[in-house]
């Protein structure tokens, strides 16, 4: 386990720093208090709706993937 860091140490380092960086690293200690959301179940069931393919379509697309999977490619 890595010692803990003290406030001093954190406001030296952090005195160190660019505008830019200093901004950066508030913004990164901004996301890590920010409260977190429990994973929720996502309703996908609208993905269902959007496909308009046939089971026809999918022979046609199994068809010329097996003809694709029996060409005879030279070796070099």
């Amino acid at each position: 386990m890595q010692p803990t860091i003290t406030r001093e140490q954190i406001w030296e380092r952090l005195d160190k720093l660019d505008s830019f960086q200093q901004q950066t690293v508030v913004a990164f200690i901004d996301s890590l208090l920010q409260p977190k959301t429990p994973a929720v179940q996502r309703d996908k069931s609208w993905l269902l709706a959007l496909s308009v393919w046939s089971d026809e379509d999918i022979a046609r697309v199994h068809k010329a993937q097996d003809e694709i999977n029996a060409w005879n490619i030279p070796a070099s």
